[in-house]
């Protein structure tokens, strides 16, 4: 092992010159499948189990953001997941991103929490005559979210570092295609740490002055994707319905790391041209025009900053909707990506109550200097 990580070392110029602080941890878990609608029960079987390793490093306190956040671990891992009912839901390998903060620290143990996203590819997906059990995932690829909250202890005057952590973890398609109720895991680790290498650093910088330069910034998005809200029983309608956003946004922008703002929405979903018969088993359009399925919208939220990446959370009303007049609100959570200063990447969950419509994959641009 010594050898291993002697050789990497060595060969690794971003290691020999970089001021970062890097870890590589391995973690047991374990946990259970919670049903979480009715007719999910039967998918709870046993005891869910896995491995996770992951690499991890933090920037110290070279900047404002660090500081301010207490120099969070940003990271990178893969996880192999056996999730307790092998002929019905199989097994997940994950492949995800994750930022970890922390809270609380005296001495050498730490509170910490860890927000995870990916994508996994699930063995087992619904299947109308090789698995129609499966009633809640209806892709192999789908999208991981995972919230972590644990304890870590430093070993005094050694590399290594022991985790107990507890959090939930979420798998879903978004929508693309039904059945889509979603999988949620709780789940259980225990983990190492060991860190690879070892850098004197000087004294953290000031905070700074925590008022931006700018305080407005406009900002437009559209995203298009596809997404099917309708299952044609025993099998989803395959997906294929055009789905888009388009956003004009005000931000007031408080602080360096948050912005507060309002946006007026425009959507067009085509699974609103369709009506599910029921006892028919089929879908009826009855709508026939644009105009009839477009909605608008105006929402308020709220923009987390840390240097280029952005965590959004809006919630709206519509003040156009020709149909489903019950659906009068919306809510829209996920992650912007600043690419450049003024061109970020959008991937957001578009829902009304718990039901995702589908995801805001899309492009952005800021008016903000």
């Amino acid at each position: 092992m010594k050898r291993f990580l002697i050789i990497f070392l060595t060969f690794s110029p971003v290691f020999l010159f970089s001021q970062k602080l890097y870890n590589a941890e391995f973690r047991l878990n374990s946990g259970f499948i919670a049903p979480h609608r009715i007719g999910m029960e039967g998918l709870a079987q046993k005891p869910a189990y896995g491995i996770d390793l992951c690499f991890f490093f933090d920037h110290g306190k070279n900047d404002f953001y660090d500081v301010k956040y207490n120099s969070p671990y940003t990271g990178y891992g893969i996880m192999w997941q056996n999730l307790g009912n092998p002929k019905v839901l199989g097994q997940s390998l994950t492949a995800y991103s994750f930022m970890e903060f922390n809270f609380f620290q005296s001495h050498n143990l730490m509170l910490v929490a860890r927000i995870n996203g990916g994508l996994t590819y699930l063995t087992k997906a619904y299947n109308k005559i090789d698995n129609p059990e499966n009633i809640a995932i209806g892709t192999n690829v789908n999208f991981f979210f995972k919230l972590d909250l644990g304890l870590k202890y430093k070993m005094p005057h050694q590399p290594f570092t022991m985790r107990l952590s507890g959090g939930l973890v979420h798998f879903s398609n978004g929508s693309i295609k039904k059945p889509n109720l979603g999988l949620n895991h709780i789940n259980f680790s225990l983990g190492m740490a060991y860190q690879l290498n070892q850098i004197e650093r000087e004294a953290s910088i000031s905070k700074g002055n925590e008022k931006p330069e700018k305080r407005n910034e406009f900002t437009i998005m559209v995203s298009l994707v596809t997404a099917d809200e309708y299952s044609v029983i025993p099998n989803g309608r395959g997906g294929g319905f055009l789905c888009s956003t388009g956003s004009l946004t005000y931000n007031y922008i408080y602080s360096k790391i948050g912005k507060v703002g309002v946006s007026a929405d425009v959507f067009y979903n085509e699974n609103l041209y369709y009506w599910y018969d029921e006892r028919g088993d089929t879908l009826v359009k009855v709508n026939e025009t644009p105009s009839e399925i477009i909605r608008a919208g105006i929402s308020i939220g709220h923009e987390l900053v840390y240097k280029n990446i952005s965590l959004l959370s809006y919630i709206g009303v519509y003040y156009y909707n020709k149909v489903k007049p019950y659906d009068f609100m919306y809510s829209r959570f996920g992650i912007r990506y600043y690419v450049f200063n003024n061109f970020f990447i959008n991937a957001t969950i578009k829902a009304y109550g718990f039901k995702a419509h589908y995801i805001e994959s899309g492009i952005g641009f800021s008016f903000k200097k």
